[in-house]
Parts: structure tokens; C-alpha cells; sequence
């Protein structure tokens, strides 16, 4: 429903906006966990309520430079 309504906005207003990038919710979650934190590497855990047909989210963050 989200998407529709952007897709709607960027038709109707001709906006310069090349791509939006559709990311599930529990991602978010998980990168705003991990990527403020100093750690190299990290296991996550993400349990909600609801959104998309996932309600529990586990893995292992690494970053690489």
C-alpha cells in the first residue's frame, strides 16, 4: 500500500526521484541496532509484533572495510 502511494506521489508530481528502495521493516530494525554500535561483529535478534510476514529475524552482522 506504501509503495502505491509513493509511486502514485512521484507520477503525479514528476519528481527527479530516480528509485526508492523498499527495505522490510525487521532490516531496519536490525541495521539500527548493529550499525550505531562499535562492534565488528554482532549476532541479532529482532522480535515484533507484526509487519511483514516475518515476526522473528535473526543474523550475523560483519563489517567489512
Amino acid at each position: 500500500m506504501l509503495k502505491k502511494f509513493f509511486v502514485f506521489y512521484l507520477l503525479k508530481y514528476k519528481t527527479n526521484i530516480l528509485e526508492l528502495l523498499f527495505i522490510e521493516h525487521h532490516q531496519v530494525h536490525t541495521a539500527a541496532a548493529y550499525y550505531p554500535r562499535s562492534f565488528n561483529e554482532a549476532a541479532i535478534l529482532c522480535i515484533d509484533g507484526g509487519g511483514e510476514l516475518a515476526m522473528t529475524y535473526a543474523l550475523n552482522a560483519q563489517y567489512n572495510t
